[in-house]
């Protein structure tokens, strides 16, 4: 088992207060790990929100199929 301080440095942080992310899953189970030691499991049809500014992580144990959806405005090809 790996430490806080190890586990939130593999954590992603989404940095915008007016972003956050929604994870669905299709197929499969995905763990969301969260900042505050919290895992959240989803199942096919489940959909989680992560709040904005919440250092996470996505993880499985099996083959997962899940969609992740972002704001409108996000620029998916990571231009400012």
């Amino acid at each position: 088992m790996i430490s806080l301080p190890e586990k939130l440095n593999l954590l992603q942080t989404v940095s915008d207060i007016s972003e956050y992310a929604n994870f669905m899953v299709l197929e499969g189970e995905l763990f969301i790990d969260l900042e505050n030691e919290q895992t959240i499991s989803l199942l096919p049809g489940e959909i989680f929100k992560v709040p904005a500014f919440t250092q996470h992580r996505t993880r499985s144990t099996i083959r997962t199929v899940n969609l992740c959806f972002e704001t409108k405005e996000k620029d998916i090809k990571g231009n400012s």
